[in-house]
């Protein structure tokens, strides 16, 4: 408590009034009043801290930015990110230039609503040294022992979305409350999202590719089915980041925020902040390692369908007729010529969505996909008594009881 103490009355200096309400101690070993004027200058100093941390440096204020960029409250910026640092997340880590990253990060935030931000300016961005199941396995040491060598194999061809992550610099004393554990924290649940919304993302290009073979698809071939694992694959990305967020992040802020208002010390605030954090990594099962496993396994089957739907979709959309090269057709010759493309056209589309290799790469994709999850929604299943949170996902994610009949 004495470390304690003078921690907070160092942090009180520049206040107005930095012993008030303290007298002088005198040690008495009979009559222990030291002891009482210890805990009277601990409580004021905490309070008098918690003033400083709300009224001057705007604690609340801060604790706001870290979730609108952290936990994605307002992730319009996100989008705009994505977008113009793709070509530069593409490249391997070690290809990456991280100042080039940070400029990139200004320009989205300066161009969305987080440009109101008075504290954008201390959000800042690194990229970690591996994917974010092997630093929680790391951290939390429920690797095997085979694990560590997989690891550093992996981080040779770890690509920027798979290492970025956001930091935050908090200066004394807000880095009380915004310890670097507690920024690792937010960390994890940022690189959590951040991943999730990178593959909803790419599967969301496939599905602009696949709009353009709508018109040789035929029922049961190959380019329906795919088709449809892409839009389980989507189903199941969005819903868990719907639980992620609505059902997992938003109701602990207000919980901690509520908390908050009614702190009266430093230590409370630390202590709900703390809590908070715990808990959206336990409900966001950042804390249960083969859970986290297979929502690995699940991601990067997804990031395979898109790889597979890359190979041949592209070359069939170049063949496709755009509805956007359409213009004005004077000529009758032109109209003739134009056909005669477009049948060709369907005609090579036809022949590549034929391609044993394409529906056979579709066909396991598919099988392999509908069996991690159905594995993953019995693990879930067999923990709600655990996190009773989890039923609700459950049941988005299997609707129909298409994955456990």
């Amino acid at each position: 408590m004495l470390h304690a103490c003078s921690t907070f009355f160092r942090a009180c200096r520049g206040t107005s009034k930095p012993g008030a309400g303290c007298r002088r101690a005198e040690y008495d070993p009979a009559k222990r009043s030291h002891e009482e004027r210890i805990d009277a200058a601990f409580q004021f100093a905490s309070k008098e801290l918690l003033k400083l941390l709300k009224e001057d440096y705007q604690l609340e204020a801060r604790l706001r930015s870290i979730k609108h960029y952290f936990l994605l409250d307002q992730g319009d910026y996100l989008v705009h990110f994505m977008d113009i640092a793709g070509e530069e997340l593409n490249k391997m880590d070690k290809e990456i230039s991280v100042p080039r990253l940070q400029s990139l990060l200004e320009l989205a935030l300066r161009t969305s609503v987080a440009a109101s931000d008075e504290h954008n300016e201390d959000l800042t961005c690194g990229l970690e040294k591996a994917s974010i199941i092997d630093q929680l396995l790391s951290i939390f040491t429920v690797a095997d022992d085979s694990h560590p060598p997989r690891a550093a194999a992996k981080a040779q061809f770890l690509h920027g979305w798979d290492t970025f992550t956001l930091d935050y610099v908090a200066q004394w004393p807000v880095s009380l409350v915004l310890s670097r554990t507690a920024l690792t924290k937010y960390q994890l649940l940022f690189r959590h999202l951040f991943h999730c919304k990178h593959v909803e993302r790419q599967l969301g290009h496939t599905w602009q590719h696949h709009q353009a073979t709508r018109l040789v698809s035929t029922v049961g071939g190959s380019l329906t089915r795919a088709y449809c694992l892409c839009q389980r694959m989507m189903h199941f990305l969005q819903n868990f980041e719907y639980y992620m967020t609505v059902e997992v992040l938003e109701p602990n802020w207000h919980v901690m925020d509520s908390r908050l208002r009614a702190a009266s010390t430093v230590d409370e605030v630390m202590t709900c902040h703390d809590e908070f954090l715990d808990a959206c990594m336990k409900e966001s099962m950042l804390f249960w390692p083969k859970i986290l496993r297979r929502l690995e396994k699940i991601k990067m089957l997804c990031i395979n369908f898109v790889q597979a739907s890359q190979r041949l979709i592209p070359a069939v959309c170049t063949h496709l007729p755009r509805g956007g090269e359409e213009g004005p057709i004077n000529l009758t010759g032109d109209r003739s010529m134009k056909r005669a493309r477009e049948k060709e056209a369907l005609e090579h589309a036809r022949k590549i969505a034929a391609d044993p290799t394409f529906s056979e790469s579709i066909r396991q994709l598919e099988e392999q996909f509908h069996a991690q999850l159905g594995d993953l929604i019995k693990m879930l299943n067999m923990s709600t008594h655990l996190e009773p949170n989890l039923a609700s996902l459950c049941a988005r994610l299997d609707f129909n009881n298409f994955f456990t009949e």
